[in-house]
């Protein structure tokens, strides 16, 4: 539902206000700054349509990614690694190799039911 200015009028004051999102998850850098970037970009939009006066979001600092090269095996590696691991971790290692899966993913699917 998009908002008019007489039903924003009538929306509680309870439910206009933010709401904060608490997460299990720590939230990266990056989605940080894509979120930083949206709201400028929101602003700005703003501002050209008359409906903001400043744009809050320009002396905001993004924060510093870790942008490091991901590391590839090669196959000499690979075959090492699954000569060397336990049977959980060899199935989680062609899991992951077979699928791209990021580390983190993969340890977040669980076991299968």
């Amino acid at each position: 539902m998009g908002y008019t200015s007489c039903n924003l009028r009538r929306t509680p004051a309870a439910r206009a206000e933010p709401q904060i999102l608490v997460t299990k998850v720590p939230i990266s850098p990056a989605a940080v700054n894509r979120d930083l970037t949206t709201l400028r970009i929101v602003f700005n939009f703003a501002i050209r349509l008359g409906k903001a006066s400043r744009n809050p979001v320009v002396g905001v600092k993004f924060l510093k990614e870790n942008n490091r090269p991901m590391r590839v095996l090669i196959a000499d590696e690979e075959v090492r690694y699954l000569s060397a691991a336990s049977p959980f971790l060899r199935d989680v290692a062609i899991l992951m190799l077979e699928t791209a899966c990021a580390r983190g993913k993969c340890v977040s699917c669980g076991p299968m039911t």
